[in-house]
């Protein structure tokens, strides 16, 4: 008798944290979706930039998933910037499934707001930095589309030391960026 009340205490517990799962769509990422509001989002690898009167934060998976804030307390989630994965990085990495960008890194240089993301094949050094840019951050405006640039830079297993993960823009003393 004890055996199968421990059995169906075990299944109930089970069937409790299944339906805690959240479930994933373009517009909801994790446990929150569009519209929700926060005052505790949980990021990971955040990159903080304001434009006008607002906050967003960008971070790491999802698609790179934004919140938005007046004031850096109270914080809404906004669509993320990829629904789905440039094409190019099929190209570049053939065994790289899903939304898994990180560490991105958000500039505004020469009129632009430059958005510097990373993805990888999981273990190893066979990663790439991609750029996209857009006119503006805030999600109502006509001007809101993030326009994908492509590869910056890639490593690859085998060939390369190093690993093309966390982009960050740079600025030299003449303007240049790189």
């Amino acid at each position: 008798m004890k055996s199968k009340l421990f059995i169906a205490l075990l299944l109930a517990c089970s069937l409790k944290i299944q339906a805690q799962q959240p479930t994933t769509t373009p517009n909801t990422r994790g446990r929150f979706q569009v519209g929700d509001v926060t005052t505790d989002p949980n990021v990971h690898d955040p990159c903080l930039a304001k434009e006008g009167d607002t906050y967003y934060v960008y971070f790491t998976g999802g698609g790179i998933q934004i919140w938005s804030s007046k004031d850096m307390k109270t914080w809404t989630k906004q669509p993320s910037v990829f629904s789905v994965a440039p094409a190019w990085i099929a190209q570049k990495l053939p065994s790289f499934k899903g939304l898994g960008f990180w560490a991105p890194d958000v500039s505004f240089h020469n009129g632009l707001w430059y958005l510097y993301y990373a993805t990888s094949i999981f273990g190893k050094n066979t990663s790439v930095i991609g750029m996209a840019t857009n006119k503006t951050l805030d999600v109502q405006s006509k001007d809101y589309k993030w326009v994908d640039g492509g590869m910056v830079l890639q490593s690859v297993t085998g060939r390369d030391d190093w690993n093309a993960i966390d982009p960050n823009l740079a600025v030299d003393d003449d303007g240049t960026r790189g």
